[in-house]
């Protein structure tokens, strides 16, 4: 019993750490291309993002147009470029919205 136990254990800690938290270098990449027109979702999302309020990966300006450049998100509900779920835990980035009254998640 005892070492079915520790085969069950052993198993799901590598489950764990195989589909873990991105790395710092892939939260990088992430954070280098992820601009544009963005929809927040529920479900069928691109990327889970953490709202923070330091220690962020990318610091966000929420823009009305021109979104054409890192850390500027437009955000839309169609012809979106990418389609992002706010999380508490397990997400793929960490971001700081720098003018979160323009945010509709947060209001």
């Amino acid at each position: 019993m005892k070492r079915f136990l520790l085969v069950v254990f052993s198993v799901f800690l590598l489950v764990a750490f195989a589909f873990g938290a991105p790395s710092d270098r892939q939260r990088k990449a992430i954070a280098e291309k992820l601009y544009g027109r963005i929809k927040i979702v529920d479900f069928a999302e691109d990327y889970r993002v953490k709202i923070v309020d330091f220690a962020e990966d990318l610091e966000v300006k929420i823009v009305d147009f021109a979104a054409d450049s890192v850390g500027r998100w437009e955000i839309v509900d169609f012809a979106e470029d990418y389609r992002v779920k706010i999380v508490d835990f397990a997400e793929d980035l960490r971001v700081e919205i720098e003018n979160p009254e323009a945010f509709p998640c947060l209001n």
